[in-house]
């Protein structure tokens, strides 16, 4: 789900939400562009680390990931 986030107060202008219900690892090419990995399954910080992906990534299986960019 690509959200607009666009305000004064966003660091982010679009957010990417990414969910796997699967129970395998699920490869997800993404919208052009540089997206830091804002959160996953295993940690809501992961803004902190600094984190980028670009052309795709892999999301764990019945996990979430949160893209900004």
């Amino acid at each position: 789900v690509l959200v607009d986030n666009r305000g004064e107060d966003s660091k982010w202008e679009n957010l990417l939400l990414c969910f796997n219900c699967s129970k395998e690892p699920a490869e997800l090419p993404l919208p052009k562009g540089r997206w830091q990995v804002l959160a996953d399954g295993e940690n809501a910080f992961s803004w902190e680390e600094k984190t980028y992906v670009e052309t795709k990534t892999t999301i764990p299986p019945q996990s979430a990931l949160l893209l900004g960019r």
